[in-house]
């Protein structure tokens, strides 16, 4: 909808309350490109055309990882493990 209204889709929980850091095909990326899960789901979304992420930093250190998605460059390997992933629990549920 967003695409075909040109306004940008804006991922406001790229991390999803933290459980980013519990699938291991993100932990297996973060180790490959020593980065943490954080910053592989925030380059992945920067990467998609039309996304605008923002992540939570609650600490100075949480920032600088969030910051270093920027530095990020995942292959198309990676994108498609992340592409991949398949998850049927609604992380938000209203």
């Amino acid at each position: 909808h967003a695409r075909e209204h040109g306004y940008p889709l804006v991922a406001y929980s790229p991390l999803a309350g933290g459980r980013v850091f519990d699938v291991p095909e993100l932990t297996r990326i973060a180790e490959k490109h020593d980065a943490t899960e954080a910053a592989v789901s925030i380059a992945w979304l920067v990467g998609i055309d039309g996304v605008v992420t923002v992540p939570k930093a609650s600490s100075r250190a949480h920032l600088e990882a969030n910051l270093a998605a920027a530095d990020l460059d995942l292959d198309g390997e990676d994108v498609a493990a992340i592409e991949a992933i398949g998850r049927e629990e609604e992380l938000y549920p209203e």
